[in-house]
């Protein structure tokens, strides 16, 4: 990846599909018209899941895109729940994001964390193994329903035992990355072994953490763009597809707009020295392991 502005703004995954490395997250998204914006503005890459419980939503927001016989053009991610790990409910559950979303395919389908839970509980069901979810998902991109799997919050170690076995290789891992939070030792070891890394939350929880960061602000001062930029921007320039969530018309054209500025050497080592382990999203049930 070059740090110039003339950098790509996809990344070939492994299986030779496409993805935009910058997407819209739609989390929390309670407005559609947001994103028939993004769509306006140029946003190909949408992140949806079933726990968001808003894809009906996201659905109407792409409907009439798709209508116009775009479909071809958006790279579009759901995700499993932790309780839809059964062979069963792992393909109901994407068959429905798939009616949610008005697609008649899913680009990418991640299982969101490694966590099978009895259906409609938080309660582990040690009768339900990755291998029977992964085998389940694998019958949906054999039928054509979905193009590509991944994972979401997986370890270095829980992503080598699943390529160990699986039949249908994982293109992609989605976790929290940002300068605080960085992973390089996932992110690298993922990318030797074919498996990208997409970074949520990669602006921080608030606009009082990373994005009041004074390191943060001062190269965005330097380099004459918004601080959202500069972090959206440093993941970039490490193969890292971003999906920061829609907000704004004017944050959402900002967050769009990362190739025409680039960050020198010394501006990259200034946001890499911020690095202090700091996650903004934490579980009772998950310890975190590189």
């Amino acid at each position: 990846m070059t740090t110039g502005g003339s950098a790509s703004d996809t990344v070939e995954l492994s299986n030779g599909a496409l993805l935009p490395l910058v997407g819209i997250g739609t989390y929390d998204l309670k407005n559609e018209e947001a994103l028939v914006t993004a769509l306006e503005v140029g946003y190909r890459h949408i992140d949806a899941a079933s726990i968001y419980k808003n894809q009906d939503l996201v659905g109407r927001g792409l409907a009439a895109f798709i209508s116009t016989g775009r479909r071809a053009e958006l790279f579009i991610t759901t995700k499993i729940w932790n309780d839809e790990h059964s062979p069963a409910e792992a393909r109901r559950s994407v068959l429905q994001s798939i009616s949610e979303l008005g697609s008649e395919y899913a680009d990418l389908v991640l299982v969101h964390w490694p966590h099978a839970w009895k259906a409609g509980t938080q309660e582990d069901d040690p009768s339900v193994t990755l291998q029977d979810t992964w085998g389940a998902l694998e019958r949906l991109v054999d039928e054509g329903l979905v193009k590509s799997l991944g994972v979401s919050n997986f370890s270095l170690g829980q992503i080598e035992d699943l390529l160990s076995w699986a039949r249908i290789k994982p293109v992609v891992n989605q976790v929290e990355l940002h300068p605080f939070l960085p992973q390089r030792k996932l992110v690298e070891g993922s990318l030797a072994k074919g498996v990208h890394t997409v970074a949520y939350s990669p602006l921080g929880h608030s606009k009082t953490d990373l994005l009041a960061n004074p390191v943060v602000i001062e190269v965005a001062k330097d380099v004459g763009v918004s601080p959202a930029q500069v972090l959206l921007r440093w993941n970039v320039d490490r193969g890292v597809a971003v999906i920061p969530k829609a907000g704004s018309l004017n944050h959402v054209k900002e967050n769009l707009d990362l190739f025409s500025f680039s960050l020198s050497p010394a501006q990259q080592k200034k946001l890499d020295a911020l690095e202090n382990g700091k996650r903004f999203v934490s579980t009772s049930w998950h310890s975190f392991d590189e």
